[in-house]
């Protein structure tokens, strides 16, 4: 799947890819905010024991860092993400 990032003085800010997979056809276009966190485990843990939904569970982007989607109670959704160390 491609993937395209914006960055301002080389930190990335936003990126935009177009799923790739059967059905994504019919998810409208949208935003989702990500939040950095010292630890995507420890903080998806906490937002499933608030009651939230995890809708990815913590997994890793290869040379990009580690991620898990969210759902709170309330319906919103955003993403916790940690940047993989440098190689």
């Amino acid at each position: 799947m491609a993937y395209t990032e914006a960055s301002m003085a080389a930190a990335p800010f936003a990126g935009m890819y177009r799923p790739d997979w059967p059905g994504a056809e019919h998810i409208p276009s949208n935003w989702s905010p990500y939040f950095l966190v010292e630890d995507v485990d420890a903080s998806a843990a906490k937002a499933r024991e608030l009651g939230a939904e995890l809708l990815v569970e913590p997994k890793d982007i290869e040379n990009v860092g580690r991620f898990a989607v969210v759902k709170e109670p309330g319906g919103a959704t955003f993403s916790i993400f940690k940047f993989a160390p440098p190689a």
